[in-house]
């Protein structure tokens, strides 16, 4: 593997990152490739560097089959509608037949399109291809200094390889540090509380009865009316009949705990309870039936988590991203079709939800005005809910 190819992937790479700010995507030390990508307004720009020997055309045009291939199963992590693709080659031989016409832009057309433009960097054409190159971005075309030894060239080529991949392993760390800041406590905390008190409904009386419901603090709009406005915050913890008890404590053990995981225990807690009162506080104001039962609250770590994909799209996988609105249609879509589910307390615990995770911020993320904006808009539809529901009822 030559020096000369190594040490000009290396700085080329280098030159990227510090100064076209371009982030790390992918590195492998022992075939010398690297991906870097920035993502830009509508469009986001991938750069593919690799050190590697095609003796045939067709060997070179399977390569970038598989580059396409591997961009079109990223693509969920870019931004934007477009991407483009900078295929960069570097070896001091190139393909022994004709292979040329491969430098041609290449587009392949799906929902966001991927176009190509391929360069080698070869021993006769390392200047024309790195201008061509370089006529990419607004800067001007840097000038490399020429390092003579071979041993030096060595020398550096280590210290790029080291440093990238640090910077990659400080990233993964990164990732995995947002992705698990809580350890889930509060989660198994609530699912107590909820069964405690089914059971506590089932010794007094009957979970499914309204009075027994009303007596250990179920929402009833003529009782809230009336000043009890607590039976917003005990009806979140209150179940009709072991099937609603069982699907919502199968739902809190599982969103639960990876929006615990995310937000810390403290706002996870935060954003549940803020989001069970908004649904109660819904239920109130467009139900005229006793309600209760943890969907409003569920629903609200639904939107938390919505809110936590929409600020970090590249570190959720496609797979949770439709796991999630699947999920989420399926809850709404069974509140249309079975009678006697509140459909308000579950819009609305979505509603708030999302508002209470922008008030409450993600761990390490400082938005004040942000934050305070939404605690705005969380009193002023809370506030004008009640005043609906006094004023309709």
């Amino acid at each position: 593997m030559g020096v000369n190819d190594q040490y000009c992937l290396y700085t080329l790479v280098d030159y990227f990152v510090r100064h076209e700010d371009f982030q790390l995507l992918y590195m492998n030390g022992k075939t010398d490739e690297v991906w870097l990508q920035k993502q830009k307004k509508q469009q986001s720009t991938v750069m593919r560097f690799i050190q590697k020997e095609f003796d045939w055309k067709n060997h070179l045009k399977n390569d970038i089959a598989k580059v396409f291939q591997r961009v079109t199963t990223l693509k969920h992590i870019f931004k934007g509608k477009n991407i483009e693709v900078y295929n960069v080659y570097i070896n001091e031989n190139e393909p022994v037949d004709e292979w040329e016409t491969l430098k041609k832009p290449m587009l392949l057309k799906e929902k966001k399109h991927v176009r190509m433009k391929v360069f080698y960097l070869s021993k006769e054409h390392l200047a024309q291809e790195k201008t061509r190159l370089f006529e990419q971005f607004p800067a001007e075309e840097p000038s490399f200094k020429e390092i003579p030894s071979d041993k030096t060239k060595e020398n550096a080529i280590k210290m790029y390889k080291r440093y990238f991949l640090t910077s990659l392993k400080q990233k993964t760390q990164d990732v995995q540090k947002t992705l698990s800041y809580g350890k889930p406590r509060m989660v198994y905390f609530f699912m107590m509380i909820n069964i405690l008190l089914f059971l506590g409904l089932e010794f007094i009386g009957d979970s499914t009865s309204r009075h027994s419901l009303i007596e250990l603090g179920a929402i009833s709009p003529p009782l809230l009316q009336e000043g009890e406005w607590w039976r917003l915050l005990t009806g979140m913890f209150l179940h009709i009949g072991w099937v609603h008890l069982f699907v919502n404590m199968l739902a809190l053990y599982y969103l639960g705990i990876v929006a615990e995981k995310i937000y810390g225990s403290i706002r996870f807690s935060i954003i549940y309870i803020l989001a069970g009162l908004g649904g109660g506080i819904a239920s109130f104001a467009l139900n005229n039936a006793v309600s209760a039962g943890a969907s409003g609250a569920l629903f609200g770590l639904f939107g938390g988590l919505l809110y936590f994909t929409l600020l970090h799209k590249r570190l959720v996988n496609a797979a949770f991203k439709t796991n999630l609105m699947l999920i989420l249609f399926i809850n709404l879509l069974l509140g249309f079709i079975i009678p006697n589910i509140d459909l308000s307390a579950h819009l609305g615990g979505l509603v708030f939800g999302f508002v209470s995770a922008v008030l409450t911020s993600l761990p390490n993320r400082r938005a004040y005005i942000l934050q305070v904006s939404a605690l705005v808009v969380y009193a002023v539809l809370f506030a004008g809910l009640v005043y609906y529901g006094q004023i309709v009822k």
